[in-house]
Parts: structure tokens; sequence; C-alpha cells
């Protein structure tokens, strides 16, 4: 779980992205309420949150974004399966944190792949229903 330190840097990101001054009441109540998440999870929210939104982050959009992040041991570990299954598998982008609302589609797509409704032609990835001829 992330330490008050941890936390700290945390908010150093987010204090300078959004170009605010710190204050030592706000900082207290994240570090109060953040405790219990991991720092990965955490730095990897205010990243994400930096990037989808205009304003400081309150405290439950910063944890609502780090419980959706998956730890490293999850990652690393679904990546070495899948790498052991397909040599060409690349493995995921810690970055990469799908929005609840594209997580349908973009499980559509991935499945779309696995059953093989694709094709290359000329170099580029097609479906196959989208061909043109």
């Amino acid at each position: 779980m992330a330490t008050k330190n941890e936390i700290i840097d945390v908010l150093r990101i987010l204090y300078t992205a959004y170009d605010k001054q710190p204050d030592k009441d706000i900082a207290s109540v994240y570090i109060n309420t953040l405790d219990d998440l991991p720092a990965f999870a955490l730095e990897q929210a205010a990243y994400k949150h930096i990037k989808t939104s205009k304003w400081f982050p309150k405290v439950g959009e910063l944890r609502e974004l780090a419980l959706r992040v998956p730890n490293e041991a999850e990652i690393k570990a679904r990546d070495n399966y899948r790498m052991t299954l397909d040599p060409t598998y690349q493995p995921t982008l810690v970055n990469d944190i799908v929005p609840p609302e594209r997580e349908a589609e973009l499980q559509e797509l991935n499945n779309r792949f696995m059953r093989g409704e694709y094709e290359w032609i000329d170099g580029l990835f097609t479906w196959k229903e989208e061909v043109p001829f």
C-alpha cells in the first residue's frame, strides 16, 4: 500500500500538471484516504486523470481510476502467459487503462481478432467483412 511519501509524490505530479499550489489540508485528506491503495495504481490513475480531465481530481475520482489499474504482478503474469502461447505477443503497456464505456467494444474487437476475422491486404489490417472487393 502507498506510503505517505508515495502519495505526496503523486500529489506533486497533480499539482504540477494542474498548476496548483500545494495545500497541507488537502494533502492531508488525500494521504489519509488513499493509503490503502498501491502506489503504482495511484500514479497510473493520476496520469490517466491528467490525460482525460482539465480539473484537479477529487479523492473519489482518483480512487475509482486506481481501483481499475491491474497490479504489476497481474500484468506481468498475464503477459508472460500470453508470450508463451504466442511469441509475437507484445506485452501490455502499463499506462493502458481502458475506460469502462469502451471495455465491451474492445473486448468484442479482441474476440473477433482471436476468431481470425481479419486479413492483411497490401500490408494493412482489415476486418474480413469490410474488404471492398
